[in-house]
């Protein structure tokens, strides 16, 4: 967290939205606090995406960022697609 705290201050400094939903961030919500700020990691950390490389961070709500979750989409979407539902008993 103290590795991003500059970034953080800048960001509301400059009111900058949600990179996820483009919504503004409540900077002073409390920071469990679902429209709070988080910092995300544009490319994620399982698909490669370098943890402390400040080019990989962009300022979301913390219930955006939970909402997208660490799951390669393009997986998610593959394996959804494979799945055949069978009603037969």
């Amino acid at each position: 967290m103290a590795a991003t705290r500059p970034y953080r201050l800048a960001w509301a400094a400059t009111n900058a939205p949600c990179a996820l939903c483009h919504k503004p961030i409540q900077y002073a919500q409390h920071r469990h606090h679902r429209e709070s700020l988080t910092v995300d990691h544009i490319v994620a950390l399982m698909n490669g995406g370098a943890m402390f490389d400040p080019t990989n961070w962009q300022p979301a709500h913390r219930g955006c960022n939970s909402s997208k979750g660490n799951v390669d989409r393009l997986a998610r979407d593959r394996t959804a697609q494979q799945v055949h539902h069978s009603w037969r008993w």
